[in-house]
């Protein structure tokens, strides 16, 4: 569960503050910032989670594979930057990369009706 507080961040739309704290050195801080941008709706949210799928912990691409997955804002350009994103000999990212292109997938198909 992320941290309430960052929730309360992305609910009241404080992406300037998020963004800061996902580029710190706390890495459980930056895996909470990227659980609560997946509650985000707007391009924000999406910017800093591509900004934390780049960083190198594993832990931290795992939190923003996962909050790309959740945030329902552009489909379109979150499964692009997935695609992007090498998981290497790691088939536990390449599964978590796909799940999350499926769940926008299903998110596009759903919203079209």
């Amino acid at each position: 569960m992320a941290n309430e507080k960052f929730v309360k961040f992305a609910k009241e739309k404080n992406w300037k503050k998020l963004a800061k704290i996902g580029t710190k050195k706390n890495l459980q801080d930056v895996i909470d910032v990227a659980e609560a941008c997946g509650y985000g709706r707007s391009e924000e949210a999406r910017n800093i989670l591509i900004d934390i799928l780049a960083r190198p912990e594993r832990e931290a691409k795992i939190a923003a594979i996962k909050g790309l997955g959740a945030l329902r804002y552009d489909p379109d350009s979150q499964t692009e930057a997935l695609r992007h994103c090498n998981p290497g000999n790691d088939p536990e990212l390449a599964d978590l990369i796909k799940a999350s292109i499926d769940a926008l997938r299903e998110f596009t198909r759903e919203s079209k009706k």
